[in-house]
């Protein structure tokens, strides 16, 4: 593998990430404030950061672990995809090559 190559897996993995940290914080809340919990994010009344990957930290937390459900949240979210909106995932894997990569990656993991 090339540096080249290697970026666009990561760059992809970095977009992925995000989408699937959305769709965690709008439609699953609550693991939000559990994982801040977990990590000893939340104060009580708000979430504090020392660090600014503090925040990166969270959003893997959240993405990869298992916090209020017994499923990670990527799991959840493929899931998703593929009963409510299948061609919403062919649209990313022709946009998004190594966007496979990453669903097989995670699927994998579990």
């Amino acid at each position: 593998m090339q540096l080249k190559e290697y970026k666009a897996i990561r760059e992809s993995g970095k977009e992925l990430g995000s989408e699937i940290f959305k769709f965690i914080t709008e439609n699953h809340k609550n693991d939000l404030m559990a994982a801040a919990k977990l990590l000893g994010f939340w104060n009580g009344k708000i979430m504090v950061f020392e660090k600014e990957m503090d925040v990166e930290i969270l959003m893997d937390f959240m993405v990869f672990e298992k916090t209020t459900s017994n499923v990670p949240a990527f799991k959840r979210y493929f899931d998703s995809c593929i009963k409510n909106n299948y061609p919403l995932l062919l649209f990313r894997l022709r946009r998004h090559p190594h966007f496979l990569f990453c669903f097989i990656a995670g699927f994998t993991c579990y």
